[in-house]
Order: structure tokens, then C-alpha cells, then sequence
């Protein structure tokens, strides 16, 4: 066998740490020059995707999982974004358009050396396992008590990170020590601020709305209390045009000698 030959690879057993499944990865007969380098790719992916899941996602039989939206299903869905992304590496290797380092082309690898890598890598677990709260879920120093503060002083004082959304992404479940990085902590510093600004937003919108309804709802009394005041004048000043017109002769003369009577003393 030359040495730029590549043996056929069927399949591949990857025992990740102490998971007890194990994954066969069947690989096609890939072509081309860079065969070696698109295999390489796929096994460091799956390697990175274990990775991940070990440092980002909630750990197995975490119960908390089902007091967020969605977040049961994480781990299915950072599987599906490593299988997605094996399959266009291996479509684009098919067709021949690689132009450059497979290893670019999928993103757990990839990230695990890219600048600012991290923050990616937690925000993409936030997209997985985040999700709104379902129930309400309390462990010693896990969330804190609310009692008698406001939603927002609870909101801003919680160490858990919330989208923007508003999808809420567990402290427990954050172990790599990317979290506490100085760049990871100005993020989501930021991230934090946006939510709350969308959140007190949303507020004081909702207060406005309360207002406006209650000004259109109060419209047709005030018009009717205004109509009160004003009738005096309205009787009167009909009364004086009926004057004018000499509509009822006598009461136009008794007024005129009236008025006269007051002009004379």
C-alpha cells in the first residue's frame, strides 16, 4: 500500500468519556485529495460535540430540565447541529467545492480555537437548552426568594443568563470556566442589560396603553358633564334670538321696556 493511500473506514465506535452509548459513524468512500483531512474533521467534530455537551449542557437525569421549555431536548439538538454540519462537509466534499480546511466547515471544532469561540459556544447553548420557565423551581441558593420584591429586582439580581427573549439558561448547568472570563462576563453583562431595558420597555408600553384606554373610555362622560355645564347659556342664548326674530311680539316689547327702565335709572 502506498503511503498517500487511505484504508476503506466502514465505521467508527466512539466511547466520549464515561456516556454509556456508543456511536458508529458510517463514512462513505470519500474521493479526492483531502479525504484524510475531511475524516479528521468528522472525528474531531464528534469529539467537540461531547465536549460541548459535557461543559455546557445540563448533565444526564437532571430533573431541572423539565422546568424550562424545551430544554429536554438540548442534547438532541446539539447532536442535530454536529450531524448538519457532517453532512454539508461530506456533500461539499462529494461535489469537489472544498476550498478550504474542513475543519472550518464544522462549527464545534472549529470554535473550540476561534477567537471569541466561547461566547459562541454559550450562546449556541443557550439557543439549545434555554427556554422559558415552565414551573416554579427552587433549590438551596438556586433561585432567589422573591417575597416582597418586584419581578425586575428579581429579574436583574439573578445569576442565570435570560436571552432576549427572555428564554432562561440555568447557573447550574454552566461548568465550563468559560463563564467566568472577563469577555464572557461583559457579554453577557450586556446581554443582561438589553433584556432588562426590553423588559422595563415593555412596561411602561403596557402602562401607556392602561392610560390611553382610560382616557378614550372617559371621553363620552366628560363630553356629556360639558354639555351640562353649557346648557344655561344655550337656553339663554336661544331665548335672546327668539327676542331678536320678534317671535312672541309681547314678551320682545316687555323685554325692550324692561331693558329701557334699566338704562333710564
Amino acid at each position: 500500500m502506498q503511503q498517500d493511500e487511505c484504508p476503506p473506514l466502514t465505521d467508527l465506535k466512539a466511547h466520549i468519556g464515561t456516556m454509556s452509548e456508543t456511536w458508529v459513524l458510517e463514512f462513505v468512500d470519500l474521493g479526492g485529495e483531502m479525504r484524510r483531512d475531511v475524516w479528521y474533521a468528522f472525528i474531531n467534530e464528534v469529539i467537540a460535540l461531547y465536549k460541548f455537551i459535557n461543559e455546557y449542557g445540563a448533565e444526564d437525569g437532571d430533573q431541572s430540565v423539565f422546568h424550562v421549555y424545551g430544554a429536554h431536548k438540548g442534547k438532541e439538538r446539539a447532536i442535530t447541529g454536529a450531524m448538519n454540519s457532517i453532512a454539508r462537509l461530506q456533500a461539499l466534499q462529494f461535489i469537489r467545492k472544498l476550498l478550504d480546511d474542513p475543519t472550518k466547515l464544522v462549527q464545534f471544532s472549529y470554535l473550540q480555537n476561534a477567537p471569541y469561540g466561547d461566547i459562541v459556544l454559550q450562546t449556541l447553548a443557550v439557543n439549545y437548552w434555554g427556554g422559558q420557565l415552565v414551573t416554579k423551581f427552587k433549590e438551596a441558593g438556586y433561585l432567589p426568594d422573591r417575597g416582597s420584591r418586584s419581578s425586575d429586582d428579581v429579574f436583574e439580581s439573578s445569576n442565570h443568563v435570560f436571552d432576549i427573549d427572555g428564554s432562561v439558561y440555568f447557573r447550574k448547568w454552566m461548568r465550563s470556566a468559560s463563564w467566568v472570563s472577563s469577555s464572557s462576563i461583559a457579554f453577557w453583562k450586556n446581554q443582561r442589560a438589553a433584556v432588562t431595558c426590553k423588559h422595563k420597555y415593555q412596561v411602561v408600553e403596557k402602562t401607556q396603553a392602561t392610560i390611553d384606554a382610560a382616557m378614550l373610555k372617559g371621553i363620552p362622560s366628560n363630553i356629556d358633564l360639558f354639555k351640562e355645564l353649557i346648557l344655561p347659556l344655550t337656553v339663554t342664548a336661544k331665548n335672546f334670538e327668539k327676542l331678536r326674530r320678534w317671535e312672541e311680539p309681547h314678551l320682545t316689547v316687555s323685554f325692550l321696556a324692561f331693558a329701557y327702565t334699566l338704562i333710564v335709572r
